[in-house]
């Protein structure tokens, strides 16, 4: 962890036992209000990670009903390097449509860490 950061973190608990909170009011009131951005971020980096992920379902799935839609967007070429273009781009949006509406009702969280990454010291 970064020493401003750190210490930032310390005095706000500090403060808090001052205060009179204890261990769990400390971290659900202080603490993790402060991570939660960061915590939302990583969940939404992760979820487009996996909903991308082309090799392990590859390795995994046996059955071609189970097949996930990166994969399936590789059923629109064919064996000859034909490729049937307007059905794959229909796919690939149809496919990118749940990321973009996550992100979007993500936002506000997103532009309040970076609000929350502005302690003065």
């Amino acid at each position: 962890m970064y020493p401003v950061l750190q210490d930032s973190a310390k005095e706000l608990d500090e403060a808090a036992k001052i205060d009179g909170a204890n261990s769990l009011q400390v971290f659900t009131r202080i603490l993790l209000p402060a991570v939660k951005p960061v915590m939302l971020a990583v969940l939404v980096m992760a979820l487009v990670f996996n909903w991308n992920d082309f090799f392990n379902p590859l390795i995994y799935l046996n059955s071609n009903d189970k097949f996930t839609i990166a994969i399936g967007l590789q059923f629109f070429k064919g064996s000859q390097g034909n490729v049937q273009v307007g059905q794959m781009m229909s796919m690939a949006l149809i496919s990118l449509l749940p990321v973009l509406v996550i992100f979007a009702t993500c936002q506000k969280y997103f532009i309040q860490g970076i609000k929350m990454s502005g302690l003065k010291g």
